[in-house]
């Protein structure tokens, strides 16, 4: 995705963004870390499970998301490799193109405090082996990170009302299945002016 949108003009910029600049109740920028400021007259939030603690003390408003922690496995088939993908009894089982199977994610209420644990490790190894009992696998290796929860595991897709100009994006608890389709509505939002039917779904209040 980063290539292409490269190929096709976007600037991208790696930094750490510190807040917002505004204009009385309208943005202006992003303030970097280094004290530079980014001008522009649209920002979207997408900061996944930051969104809600970093979104909320920018715009001095609540978002309506916060932090969990989810644990998956890497695992190497002794066999055959995985032919198939199966999301099913809470968990995503599948290829991965370096011949590894992506198992999991356990979600845990544990904020941003996100590691590995034996708990996680079993509650995946059990349920890939209710599902695929003839597969033998080797744990390579585990893994823990965060996500954003959201009301009733709803994608938040809306304008900001604390501040003109900006959007938060937020996928909820399937990032990764989600992700491209938010940024296609987004898109046609802000460049086109379309809105997608599921919008007055995914907009906050």
């Amino acid at each position: 995705l980063a290539e292409s949108a490269r190929a096709s003009g976007v600037q991208m910029l790696v930094a750490e963004v510190v807040g917002l600049q505004r204009d009385d109740n309208r943005v202006t920028g992003v303030l970097l870390k280094d004290g530079t400021e980014v001008g522009c007259d649209t920002v979207v939030l997408a900061m996944g499970a930051w969104v809600g603690t970093v979104g909320s003390e920018w715009l001095r408003t609540l978002l309506p998301a916060r932090p969990y922690s989810l644990q998956k496995l890497h695992l190497r088939p002794k066999g055959n490799a995985l032919g198939c993908a199966v999301n099913w009894g809470g968990i995503n089982i599948v290829s991965r193109v370096d011949g590894l199977v992506h198992a999991g994610s356990k979600h845990d209420a544990a904020g941003f405090e996100a590691n590995p644990t034996r708990e996680g490790r079993e509650w995946i190894l059990e349920r890939v082996n209710t599902i695929l009992p003839g597969l033998d696998v080797e744990v390579v290796d585990s893994q823990a990170a965060c996500a954003a929860a959201t009301p009733g595991r709803i994608p938040i897709l809306s304008p900001v009302e604390a501040l003109d100009g900006v959007y938060l994006a937020s996928t909820a608890s399937d990032g990764f299945h989600l992700s491209a389709v938010i940024a296609n509505m987004l898109t046609e939002l802000l460049v086109r002016g379309k809105k997608h039917h599921f919008l007055a779904r995914m907009r906050l209040g």
